[in-house]
């Protein structure tokens, strides 16, 4: 049995003949299937997936102040665009605001973006 290296590998892989799935016929209301089940099965991975406030989330109980701020903020623009996600960033901020020792800067900017929360 002979050994190929690497690049003939590739090359052959490269210069193979398309997929035999390309060239079979598939009517359309199979495409249509196939589409619709794996639209469905986006949607049912999307439910599962972390939400994005999460990770910046964390960065909440960070010691600097532009991070921190960087966090409330960002938390607040992702709470307007998308409205599910709104009762849970204003609990997260709520309770940030309560356990976190913030300096007095820090307590009114993030007063000041609760209350843009809650306006919108």
């Amino acid at each position: 049995m002979k050994k190929l290296s690497f690049f003939k590998k590739l090359l052959q892989t490269i210069s193979a003949p398309a997929d035999k799935s390309q060239n079979s016929n598939l009517s359309a209301k199979d495409a249509a299937s196939l589409q619709q089940n794996y639209i469905e099965n986006l949607n049912k991975k999307s439910d599962l997936l972390t939400p994005p406030y999460v990770e910046i989330a964390k960065q909440l109980s960070n010691p600097k102040d532009e991070i921190f701020r960087a966090a409330v903020y960002y938390l607040v623009q992702i709470a307007c665009n998308e409205p599910r996600y709104v009762s849970s960033i204003n609990s997260i901020l709520q309770q940030c605001r309560k356990k976190n020792k913030l300096s007095a800067e820090n307590k009114l900017f993030l007063d000041e973006q609760l209350k843009n929360l809650s306006v919108k």
